[in-house]
């Protein structure tokens, strides 16, 4: 499903930027020709339709999606940078806390010694072996004691790295799509949404996994992660610098490499509806083929 969902976003959501270049020169078609039309200004008051749309005239009957875009715009270009810019640092932090748990485990389970798969049942002197199907039937708690190479390399070939490599593709997806998005109600639910989908896989888990299972996993002792070097054990809090250091570069990177250029052109958008004279009206002479024009 986190595949399915990462081929939406790309295919369908990412390309979807309401100040593509294409959309910048429909809007300067736009400029030149119906936003100054005799024909579509208020008769009664002779303002021009871009004239309504740039003082946010509610009784503009027409050009709705240029009266949407430029209310949207110019609510989103005073704030929405900022907001942009925590959005895409939370996500980016979501991403950062998976690959960090897929890390952890990786090692945890490197840690174990290898051999055939066994589970211990009881305390340090009277620890005793017992099958799988025998722990399902146990109240008290269970460890894994080893693991045999070869069910090693299947967890980290069919686990851990689809695992890592959904959240590297993900987080990139996502990322591209906060980094589109001009709206500031739709950056937070977009935002929530992509957290939904990091972590659906954790839901179905929960949902579909048979009892048997689910109590073999109550029952288990968490894996021990391989002890630290002395040197690096000095180290202070050296996974929450590095996790740091990655988040500011990442957002710096984002912010420089896609939101620079977006909010370019939502500057530019903005230029070209509502920059220069907007009170005019102009319309070409039948006769001569002149283009008049009056204020």
């Amino acid at each position: 499903l986190q595949v399915m969902f990462i081929y939406l976003v790309w295919t369908y959501m990412t390309v979807d930027d309401p100040v593509a270049p294409d959309r910048l020169d429909a809007l300067l078609r736009f400029r030149t020709s119906v936003a100054h039309n005799v024909e579509m200004s208020d008769h009664g008051t002779g303002r021009s339709v871009i004239a309504r749309i740039c003082n946010n005239d509610v009784s503009l009957h027409m050009a709705g999606s240029q009266f949407t875009l430029h209310d949207s715009l110019s609510n989103f270009q005073e704030g929405g940078r900022p907001l942009c810019i925590i959005a895409i640092a939370c996500w980016l932090l979501s991403i950062i806390r998976e690959l960090l748990s897929v890390f952890s485990f990786a090692r945890a389970i490197n840690n174990l010694p290898n051999g055939p798969t066994e589970f211990l049942v009881g305390g340090a002197e009277s620890d005793l072996e017992m099958e799988a199907d025998e722990l399902v039937s146990t109240r008290v708690t269970t460890r894994i004691s080893a693991m045999a190479f070869k069910r090693k390399i299947g967890i980290m070939c069919l686990v851990l790295l689809p695992r890592a490599m959904i959240a590297v593709l993900l987080g990139y997806a996502g990322t591209k799509f906060l980094a589109i998005t001009s709206d500031m109600t739709e950056l937070i639910l977009n935002a929530v949404a992509l957290e939904f989908i990091l972590d659906i896989d954790e839901m179905i888990f929960e949902c579909v996994l048979p009892m048997r299972a689910c109590t073999l996993l109550k029952n288990m002792e968490p894996l021990v992660l391989p002890h630290t070097s002395d040197k690096i054990r000095t180290l202070p809090s050296l996974n929450s610098w590095l996790s740091l250091i990655i988040l500011v570069g990442v957002t710096a990177m984002v912010n420089m490499l896609w939101l620079d250029p977006f909010f370019g052109r939502i500057d530019q958008a903005m230029d070209i509806l509502c920059s220069g004279n907007l009170n005019f009206v102009a319309q070409a002479n039948p006769v001569t083929s002149i283009v008049e024009a009056t204020q």
